[in-house]
């Protein structure tokens, strides 16, 4: 029988959901694009740094394109 190993590194602070619902929100339409990326987190009531933000947006990008 095997011992069951813990999960190294932090849990990513931006789910999958988290991330599409602030890029819908960000996309909805041309005042949410001209927001910044706290001004929109603090809409959904997500709390989360500016480096995980740009990260986010940049990776929906990349599967948008």
């Amino acid at each position: 029988m095997e011992t069951p190993t813990k999960q190294l590194g932090r849990k990513p602070k931006l789910t999958g959901q988290v991330r599409k619902r602030l890029v819908a929100r960000a996309t909805v339409d041309a005042a949410h694009r001209r927001m910044t990326y706290k001004e929109i987190t603090q809409l959904e009531g997500i709390q989360a740094g500016r480096k995980a933000l740009v990260a986010a947006f940049k990776k929906s990008l990349i599967i948008a394109v």
